[in-house]
């Protein structure tokens, strides 16, 4: 059962469209591969729009990146 769920948006530069895309889709393996993770998704909201939601079993220990 998902305990936690985060929803990451995410902007491609313009003409890098299709390497994010890529790059999300390359992901998906990798994610699932971590064990909290319960289901990732990567969607695509509009041009050149990305996310990426994620549900984990439980809110534990996680290391969270400021924006730079």
């Amino acid at each position: 059962m998902e305990a936690i769920g985060l929803l990451v948006t995410l902007e491609a530069r313009a003409g890098k469209e299709a390497d994010a895309e890529a790059f999300l889709k390359s992901s998906q393996p990798l994610a699932l591969n971590e064990q909290a993770t319960v289901k990732w998704y990567a969607i695509k909201i509009g041009p050149g729009m990305f996310g990426v939601f994620d549900t984990f079993a439980a809110a534990g220990p996680t290391t969270i990146m400021p924006p730079k």
